[in-house]
């Protein structure tokens, strides 16, 4: 139908708000994030547009009425059927628009035919009343290169756990690989309380037949308590899956200050070794509580004596697995029925290629030099003044490597052999500095004679040391002629190899992908940087400042708020923070309150964060007036604070963190550092409001907190740690 007003287009998604931030609202002195209003005016320009695009007038409705009215009762006549019916048969579109509320423009009364409506693929057809939607038009397939990396599920381009591998002898005791985990279990009574496991497991080991799950209660971090253990039954192994364990329900009948929880990978043959598996995704849960395991142990048989193995973290270098790949089908074949390898972005196809492990040669100390040859005969009138293109990418996350170059030699031989390269040669050329990662090497030279059978390309990988043995790919290698790839003579090697260099031909097949370093350097060619939200807060300096709340209480400093925060973002920080301080000028065990020891922080903060205020609410500091400059009162203090804090630090972005509301005293607390902070334009976060934790919820306090009525536990930092770099951002 017609409108009277543009839509105000708006294509920016933006990032939705928070869940309390839209049952909350503004708070006065809010500044709200860009891309929240991006998010709002999207989803406004969106729900407007869906009502232009379905909406009818009311005339358009007395006209369509009129129109059923007309057409009740008049049976269609045979030409009409026949017409339908071959359309229908044909396929054939009768005309194209580019959205339905084209197509109703067109045709508001409806017309004979069939109509493909562009925007989603799907055809239309008018019965009686509107346009009908008759399903996709002979179902559109993906485009090459349409599936990119970001469409793909996590667990297709990341892999963080744990790899486990013994070299010794395994365990006599049913032949296992056991993984221990060590639980400090003190702050718990164990009887009684349900204990949940679950991890995922992966091996590409042939020995590895089964997985089993124990329980095992301990008196220290070493010592096993052998009776009233718990042992799951049997998972039998899968070779190159992954595989979730569950062992969950299970209930200790006794208490001990620790647990050992074990991963059994369980053995064929005890005498076959090294025996590997991996494992991530651990969670354990005691009675609602997560614990985190405070050492891994590697033990390899039964009376606990440590073997020799070595459990590590594993990212980057765990290669792509089938169960990995079918997920990645599994996500085509949603889309359009499309092979892995037909539809993902080119730049992620099957590797083909070398893999070279070698040090500098004889000749030429400092280079690795890989030679390949291409035969000339197919390309027929080739002139001095035509070109060849040679190509290949490399890559290597070895810092050894410093730049890449190629030189050229023709013979006319009757064998591409390494022995003929004596003909004409191109000297060395296209230099290209060598950055770790991914590199496409690209250089267009003259053909210097026209007489010559074979081109052998020599690619020169120049080493910063070159005693060092080095190792690189090499793939996609070409060389083009009068826009005509050359043939590549089989066969391929090194100029002058040493007795400890490598060539090992690379050859994905169609189930296999690269390794995730090679896919994550790829991703940089995929998503170019200016894809990227920029982080502002990478590599900026925080400095926080207040009582147990930003200090952390008994927690190590890792696992408080500001660590999490700052080592998530890239950002240096110092904790100031300090047990049982006030913000006003009262000591707490000689310590000063923080009105009177921020003047002794660092002056170069681009960040300032305060969390402080619970301590003054306690112990019922007098509130004082708006305008007071006591030190000794709560809103003298925050006079004295906002003023001198923006005369230290007028360029840093800063603002304050409220207590939660742990009795009715702290409320008023609260309103007063949201009043006369705001007097100096320094931003408040409402932990009363917006703090996401409710100490009378004895589940919640269980879960975040250390069960003191005051503190946050680790989870509870972590869990804070977000909605507070959410507020950091905002500043």
């Amino acid at each position: 139908m017609p409108h009277n007003y543009q839509l105000p287009e708006w294509k920016n998604v933006g990032l939705e708000p928070t869940k309390s931030k839209k049952e909350n609202g503004w708070a006065p002195l809010d500044r709200p994030p860009a891309e929240w209003l991006n998010w709002l005016f999207n989803r406004t320009y969106a729900a407007l547009k869906e009502i232009q695009d379905r909406g009818i007038s009311v005339d358009e409705l007395l006209d369509l009425s009129k129109n059923v009215d007309n057409k009740l009762g008049v049976k269609a006549d045979q030409s009409y059927v026949e017409t339908m019916l071959a359309t229908a048969v044909s396929g054939a579109p009768k005309g194209f628009y580019n959205t339905v509320a084209a197509l109703n423009t067109a045709y508001p009364q409806g017309t004979d035919g069939v109509f493909l409506v562009l925007e989603n693929g799907h055809i239309y057809i008018w019965n009686g009343t509107m346009w009908a939607d008759a399903g996709i038009y002979q179902s559109t397939g993906l485009s090459t290169g349409a599936v990119k990396l970001n469409n793909l599920a996590d667990d297709v381009t990341k892999f963080k756990g744990k790899s486990v591998k013994v070299n010794s002898t395994l365990s006599t005791y049913e032949k296992q690989v056991a993984t221990r985990l060590v639980f400090d279990v003190a702050d718990i009574n164990l009887v009684g309380k349900v204990i949940n496991i679950s991890y995922d497991v992966y091996t590409e080991d042939d020995n590895i037949r089964a997985y089993t799950t124990k329980i095992n209660n301990a008196t220290s971090p070493t010592t096993l308590v052998g009776a009233g253990g718990k042992v799951s039954t049997e998972t039998l192994a899968r070779k190159g899956e992954f595989q979730s364990i569950n062992f969950s329900n299970q209930v200790m009948a006794a208490d001990s200050d620790y647990l050992f929880v074990y991963i059994w990978a369980m053995a064929n043959d005890q005498t076959i070794l090294p025996a590997s598996y991996y494992f991530k995704n651990l969670k354990v849960t005691i009675g609602g509580v997560t614990k985190l395991p405070i050492r891994y142990g590697f033990y390899s048989n039964a009376d606990e004596v440590e073997g020799t193995g070595v459990i590590e973290d594993v990212e980057e270098q765990f290669p792509y697995n089938l169960a990995t790949v079918n997920t990645v089908q599994t996500i085509a074949s949603d889309k359009a029925q499309a092979t892995v390898n037909e539809r993902i972005d080119p730049l992620t196809k099957p590797f083909d290629g070398y893999n070279i492990q070698a040090k500098g040669n004889s000749t030429n100390p400092l280079k690795v030099q890989l030679v390949q040859t291409f035969d000339l005969q197919s390309i027929s009138g080739l002139t001095t003044a035509d070109t060849f293109k040679f190509e290949a990418d490399i890559f290597s996350d070895d810092v050894n490597i410093d730049k890449l170059e190629s030189q050229f030699f023709f013979n006319d031989t009757s064998t591409p052999s390494l022995g003929a390269i004596s003909g004409t040669q191109i000297t060395p050329s296209g230099t290209m500095e060598f950055i770790p990662g991914q590199t496409k090497y690209s250089i267009t030279k003259t053909v210097s004679t026209t007489s010559y059978r074979y081109l052998h390309c020599i690619l020169n990988v120049v080493l910063v040391d070159g005693t060092k043995q080095t190792s690189f790919d090499v793939s996609n290698i070409k060389v083009t002629v009068k826009e005509q790839n050359l043939t590549k003579i089989d066969g391929y090697y090194l100029y002058k190899v040493n007795a400890t260099d490598v060539v090992t031909r690379v050859d994905f097949k169609d189930n296999q992908l690269p390794t995730v370093a090679y896919v994550k350097s790829l991703i940089q060619q995929v998503k170019p940087p200016s894809a990227y939200i920029p982080n502002n807060l990478d590599g900026k300096k925080l400095g926080g400042s207040g009582d147990s709340m930003m200090k952390g209480h008994t927690l190590s400093a890792e696992k408080t708020w500001i660590h999490k925060l700052a080592s998530r973002n890239n950002m240096t920080y110092v904790n100031y923070g300090i047990n049982g301080t006030f913000l006003t000028n009262r000591l707490y065990n000689g310590q000063k309150g923080l009105v009177e020891r921020y003047v002794d922080m660092a002056d170069d903060f681009d960040y300032l964060l305060f969390h402080v205020g619970t301590n003054d609410a306690n112990a019922l500091v007098p509130m004082g007036t708006d305008d007071s400059v006591d030190i000794s009162t709560f809103k003298g203090a925050l006079n004295v604070l906002g003023d001198g804090l923006l005369t230290k630090y007028p360029k840093a972005k800063m603002g304050f963190i409220t207590p939660y509301l742990r009795n009715a005293n702290y409320q008023a607390y609260v309103d007063a550092m949201v009043l006369m902070l705001g007097k100096y334009g320094i931003p408040v976060f409402n932990n009363i409001k917006n703090g996401g934790v409710c100490w009378t919820n004895a589940a919640q306090v269980s879960a975040l907190t250390l069960g003191d009525g005051y503190h946050l536990n680790e989870v509870g930092m972590d869990r804070s740690s977000y909605t507070y770099e959410q507020f950091l951002r905002s500043l």
